[in-house]
């Protein structure tokens, strides 16, 4: 199951919310804002709708915002939709829950029972404020698996497969791995691990971070046999886990969880939030969505759609992680590219003074990436070690670069420049332009405005689209385009028609290593 719309009102937070335009092949969708901006209560109303089969909750003060008005939750999914004055799921795997109260910092279990069906997830937080305390149950549940299975004298062999999940999922996210179940029947009912030197370190002695990590992974990996399609919502999963670790677990997480399932998350981390990012960027927007609750006022009607991860508004979300910070550990990568900077008085026009630095940006809008102009060649360079020297020396380095146009250089040459400096980017055609005006861009604008890419004869002079001056027919091939406007406006123009589907921008992509 996929959540595509959610539909909220008089609901806790919100007066009336709308999320909208969830893309169905989404995996991930991120809730992303300060604590107490309302992430939680969506979780509620999945709980509320989705799991309605498993039980009611009649709280109208801790479900309605006004006493005085009915509240409505409705959810649209690729299922069908569902909603409290609609139908609700009959299967009961459509929800599974985590709250962020995940505290149990030690169990013993000293016999073996019978366990309930997963699919009644009786012990499950019915609210987003209530205490979570799965892990008892889980182990319970694998005891009781194991010697079922040993009775039955099953081919699998139960322990080594948890065992093998389980270890593997620990030494990419924790380096620690499960060295023994323990046994309920001699007293020892808890889990051991191995831990640097020591081969039987108790569950009990693990720090918060780990035991909120081996929590949630031995969780799924014993509901996710059942709950198969369904919408795995973890309020706060960075509870306890510094930000090397987030990444990791999240990657583990969507493993875990079947193609056909989704995952929601609640989070201000910076860990989540990047790896988000990062799977946005790589599917182009469609298996991982993050929401902004930052800044909505839910005292009023309230639309929030996916957001795209611009470098500005990933600033913005990372204000609320790392406050000023945030200068520091993004974007990813910084280019010095050939123009003045907007600091020269002696020119007149921002787009003048930072071209190709304007191009780049309009191009790559998307890309956790951010082009500075800094003068011509020698200046970019220079601008670029001066601040690649600063970030080094203030223990945050990131990728910095700097692109310079080819000219008159061989491939010989070119390669050899960037063989010697691994940081120095030149472009693989003359500059900027050489790649503007390449007629896949021209016959693309051409067809956006009714035009004959034909009637175009100042291509006619044009030898080598890589190696030629480009500068000197851009008026003429702008005159013949019939657009009005100086030859800067024509050229952003252009920029906006190198999209991800075009060669252009593959080669451009590739040139700057993004």
């Amino acid at each position: 199951m996929k959540i595509t719309k959610v539909y909220l009102k008089n609901f806790k937070r919100f007066t009336e919310l709308e999320i909208k335009e969830i893309p169905p092949e989404a995996k991930l969708v991120v809730l992303a804002g300060p604590n107490g901006c309302g992430k939680s209560s969506v979780f509620d109303a999945f709980e509320q709708i989705l799991n309605r089969n498993k039980g009611v909750i009649s709280e109208d003060d801790y479900l309605r915002k006004d006493k005085n008005q009915p509240w409505t939750c409705e959810i649209e999914t690729n299922k069908g939709t569902f909603g409290n004055n609609k139908a609700i799921p009959s299967e009961k795997n459509a929800l599974y829950i985590r709250s962020p109260y995940r505290v149990n910092p030690q169990f013993s279990v000293s016999q073996i029972s019978s366990m309930p069906d997963s699919l009644d997830d009786y012990d499950r937080p019915k609210r987003m404020i209530d205490l979570d305390q799965r892990i008892v149950s889980n182990y319970q549940r694998f005891w009781f698996n194991l010697a079922k299975n040993f009775y039955y004298q099953s081919k699998v062999d139960v322990r080594k497969e948890f065992e093998d999940k389980l270890n593997h999922i620990l030494e990419n996210v924790l380096d620690i791995k499960l060295s023994d179940i323990g046994n309920p029947l001699e007293g020892t009912g808890q889990l051991y691990f191995k831990k640097g030197v020591i081969e039987k370190f108790p569950f009990k002695n693990l720090s918060s971070g780990e035991k909120e990590v081996i929590d949630m992974i031995i969780d799924l990996i014993v509901k996710v046999e059942k709950f198969n399609d369904t919408i795995f919502s973890i309020d706060e999963p960075d509870l306890h886990l510094n930000t090397s670790i987030q990444a990791k677990l999240l990657d583990e997480i969507l493993n875990l969880i079947p193609k056909n399932s989704q995952l929601w998350i609640a989070t201000h981390s910076l860990g989540f939030i990047r790896k988000a990012t990062e799977i946005y960027r790589e599917s182009n927007g469609k298996n991982a969505v993050i929401l902004d609750f930052s800044e909505a006022d839910f005292d009023q009607k309230t639309e929030i759609k996916p957001l795209v991860p611009t470098a500005a508004v990933m600033r913005k979300l990372f204000m609320v992680a790392l406050e000023d910070l945030s200068s520091m550990v993004i974007p990813s990568k910084i280019y010095f590219c050939e123009g003045r900077s907007r600091y020269d008085i002696s020119q007149q026009s921002i787009q003048k003074m930072e071209f190709d630095a304007e191009v780049l940006k309009k191009i790559f809008y998307d890309q956790d990436v951010i082009f500075i102009s800094s003068g011509g060649k020698n200046g970019v360079q220079k601008a670029h070690q001066l601040l690649f020297k600063i970030i080094k020396e203030a223990g945050g380095l990131r990728g910095i670069y700097s692109i310079v146009d080819r000219d008159g250089i061989t491939d010989e040459e070119r390669n050899k420049k960037m063989n010697d400096e691994p940081t120095l980017k030149i472009w693989s055609r003359r500059e900027i332009e050489n790649y503007l005006f390449d007629k896949e861009i021209i016959e693309i604008y051409c067809r956006q405005n009714s035009l004959d890419f034909s009637s175009i004869t100042a291509y006619n002079n044009i030898q080598d689209i890589s190696d030629d001056d480009i500068k000197q027919y851009q008026s003429s091939i702008m005159q013949q385009c019939g657009f009005n406007g100086s030859i800067d406006e024509f050229k952003l123009k252009l920029a906006e028609f190198i999209t991800p589907d075009t060669e252009i921008y593959k080669l451009l992509k590739q040139d700057l290593g993004l």
